[in-house]
């Protein structure tokens, strides 16, 4: 706290916070580098939730440029970038921004993804990826089949087919992955999701556009 204000809404404060942030994703580009493997650096933001609400009041033009100097870290030394939100958030804004790779839960905010066909199709043709959560990480994960997930993913690049989005460019920039993070998942779990990606990933990468 500074004279009674959160950090987040302190100019001096909000600053550090992205500085700290940008030299912890320079620190991780760097140790992953020694590799000699592309990197991709995550900004997750579960937060972006809450963008646009009385819980974080803060402008648009702020949160691009905030976001986009962590960005700008990463890739002027060769990196990419992504963010990941679990919920629902403005994806105009991100999209928007400087980032590579969009991570949205494909599993229960699909259609809520897709409200913003305009701003996808511009984000695929400036060269972004998009990372499909098609893979629920809840105990959902028990009663599904890669089939079931393939034909809800398929349902979702249809609709951007038919918005006037190339099938190809989709399926060129598309990443299959889990919806989130599986650390609450029990191990069985945990391995279900990864199978279920890796299956996921392969029945679409065999299939003709």
């Amino acid at each position: 706290m500074a004279s009674g204000i959160t950090a987040f809404y302190s100019d001096e404060f909000f600053d550090v916070i992205i500085k700290l942030m940008s030299i912890k994703a320079y620190w991780q580009f760097t140790k992953l580098s020694q590799y000699g493997l592309p990197v991709i650096i995550f900004a997750d933001e579960p937060y972006l939730t809450s963008f646009g609400s009385a819980f974080m009041n803060i402008s648009r033009e702020r949160a691009i440029s905030a976001l986009n100097e962590v960005y700008d870290t990463v890739q002027s030394h060769g990196g990419l970038t992504g963010t990941h939100c679990c919920g629902n958030t403005d994806w105009a804004m991100l999209m928007e921004s400087k980032v590579d790779i969009v991570s949205f839960d494909a599993y229960e905010f699909m259609d809520k993804y897709l409200m913003y066909w305009r701003e996808i199709k511009v984000f695929l043709d400036r060269g972004g990826y998009l990372a499909w959560g098609i893979v629920p990480t809840s105990p959902k994960i028990t009663g599904i089949s890669s089939d079931d997930l393939v034909k809800r993913l398929e349902e979702g690049i249809q609709f951007l087919v038919n918005k006037g989005v190339s099938k190809t460019l989709i399926k060129e920039r598309a990443i299959i992955t889990p919806s989130c993070g599986a650390g609450t998942l029990s191990i069985g779990e945990a391995e279900r999701v990864m199978t279920l990606t890796q299956e996921v990933s392969t029945i679409m990468k065999n299939k003709s556009v």
